[in-house]
C-alpha cells in the first residue's frame, strides 16, 4: 500500500493558529454513534465530528482557516470532503471497524492535531501513530480504521478527501 507521512507538515505558527480555530469552545461538535456506518456493523464507536466541507460547499466557519493553513498545502484538483474528528478517551484502546471513505479511488489526508497513543491502521497492516502536526497521505478507498486513545482526553484530527 502506498502512503506518505510528513512530520511538521505546517510551520508552527500556522499550526498554532489552526489549533486556535479548532480548540474553540464555541465550535459546534456533533455526536455520532458510529464511525463505520457504511460497513453495516453494529459496533458502538461514538465520536464527535464537525463537517467542514462537503459536496462542493463549505459548511463551517473553520473552512477558510483549514483551507488556508492545511488544504492549500495539498495538491488538490477537486475537493470532495473535509471534516474534523474528535475521538473519546477510553480506558482500553478501542480499534474502530475497517471502512473506506468512498468506493472510488481518490486521495486522502489526515492531519493529527495532537500526539496521543491513538493511531490509524491502513489495510489492516500498517499502524500510523497520531503525532501532532503529522499528515498521513493515502488512498481512503483502501480499508482503514481509527482508534480511540487512552493517554489524553481525546484524539483530534482533520480529514480531507480529494482528487
Amino acid at each position: 500500500m502506498d502512503y506518505e507521512l510528513i512530520d511538521d507538515f505546517l510551520p508552527e505558527s500556522e499550526f498554532k493558529e489552526l489549533e486556535n480555530f479548532v480548540y474553540n469552545p464555541n465550535l459546534n461538535l456533533y455526536y455520532q454513534d458510529n464511525i463505520s456506518v457504511r460497513t453495516g456493523e453494529d459496533v458502538w464507536s461514538p465520536f464527535f465530528g464537525h463537517k467542514i466541507y462537503d459536496r462542493d460547499a463549505p459548511l463551517s466557519e473553520i473552512y477558510y482557516p483549514v483551507k488556508d493553513f492545511f488544504i492549500s498545502k495539498l495538491d488538490i484538483k477537486s475537493l470532495i470532503r473535509s471534516k474534523l474528528n474528535c475521538y473519546f478517551k477510553t480506558d482500553v484502546l478501542v480499534e474502530h471497524s475497517l471502512h473506506t471513505d468512498f468506493d472510488y479511488q481518490h486521495k486522502g489526508a489526515i492531519l493529527s492535531l495532537n500526539t496521543c497513543d491513538g493511531f490509524t491502521i491502513l489495510d489492516n497492516k500498517i499502524k500510523v501513530k497520531s503525532i501532532r502536526n503529522r499528515v498521513l497521505l493515502f488512498d481512503p478507498s483502501i480499508p482503514h480504521k481509527s482508534t480511540s486513545c487512552t493517554d489524553k482526553r481525546s484524539r483530534w484530527n482533520i480529514i480531507v478527501n480529494y482528487f
